[in-house]
């Protein structure tokens, strides 16, 4: 696996997880949030491995790429979108669970389609959230929903939206995440 980044993340070591794990651990770092594309694409044994051999600890697993890159969102009105989405989602879980790390959403929320409505946009987002929910239980991670900047989301923006949404829905494993 391979942590990157534009020079525009926040992302301080980039790099081959053989290299920047140690790196890491040898800079004092305990726990680690790790960037990843798809959880499909790397050695789990392996990320899990150099974990426990560095003595780190994985909190959380960021998924903003894929709205980047593959245009994943679970609030597409397109219900295969949300599926892969969702799919996509799941395969991070598995990643996180020897820690019961963090799967954040927080792109992956996607934003308001022309056309919809925010009532239509909780609507699926509550829809998907209670899949993952189920989810998040059967593989006992947690799942941060993420309140984003009103640079990077036009919904889902504040504490007080993201403590609104979620307190009528009785998640289990769905939580708020302030970055």
């Amino acid at each position: 696996g391979t942590l990157r980044g534009t020079p525009e993340d926040p992302i301080i070591y980039q790099g081959e997880y053989p290299k920047i794990l140690p790196a890491m651990a040898k800079d004092g770092y305990r726990a680690v949030e790790l960037h990843i594309e798809d959880s499909r694409q790397l050695s789990r044994e392996q990320l899990w491995s150099l974990l426990k051999q560095n003595d780190l600890i994985l909190t959380s697993i960021g998924t903003g790429s894929a709205y980047f890159s593959r245009g994943y969102s679970l609030t597409d009105t397109d219900p295969l979108v949300r599926a892969a989405c969702i799919d996509h989602l799941e395969q991070h879980m598995i990643t996180a669970e020897p820690d019961h790390a963090v799967v954040i959403v927080g792109s992956l929320q996607g934003r308001i389609t022309q056309g919809q409505t925010k009532e239509q946009f909780y609507g699926l987002m509550e829809e998907s959230l209670r899949r993952l929910d189920k989810l998040a239980c059967k593989h006992g991670v947690r799942i941060g929903l993420e309140m984003m900047n009103r640079f990077e989301s036009d919904i889902l923006n504040t504490i007080d939206e993201g403590t609104a949404f979620l307190d009528g829905c009785g998640f289990a494993s769905v939580m708020l995440h302030v970055d």
